[in-house]
């Protein structure tokens, strides 16, 4: 596997996490939606007609698909986090593998990297590259 193939299978736990992060966004946003259309103003019942109780319907539906959603991505990212953590193990190097740790699950910036590892971002870059060249991915 090339390294740009093994970064892509590293950074799967990351493009799934934005994933799930958008569709909490959405959710949150039906949640605000179908308090709109619940006739609830102030914490008062309003009446609602025939159609807001068919839009708050679609709401909920569409709330609890998007929730069963997030579950599954969430069971999924807690997999393929394993996984990752596996291939990770394998560089041997404590140095390295927090390098890989914190890019590809803690999904922290180079900057943030080098800071807290205490290097220049120019040897963190290297011993990214090392790392990349030693990891077994599957």
């Amino acid at each position: 596997m090339t390294r740009n193939e093994k970064k892509e299978w590293l950074s799967r736990a990351y493009h799934l996490d934005r994933r799930i992060r958008a569709k909490m966004r959405r959710a949150e946003n039906l949640s605000c939606l179908a308090t709109k259309a619940s006739g609830i103003s102030d914490g008062i019942p309003v009446s609602t007609g025939g159609y807001a109780a068919s839009r708050l319907e679609s709401i909920a539906v569409r709330l609890a698909d998007l929730s069963t959603e997030i579950e599954k991505d969430n069971a999924e990212l807690t997999e393929i986090t394993g996984q990752i953590r596996s291939a990770i193990s394998s560089v041997g190097d404590q140095t390295m593998e927090d390098i890989l740790e914190m890019r590809y699950l803690d999904m922290l910036k180079w900057e943030e990297i080098s800071a807290m590892m205490g290097l220049s971002v120019d040897y963190t870059y290297q011993l990214h590259r090392r790392a990349l060249e030693i990891v077994q991915v599957k």
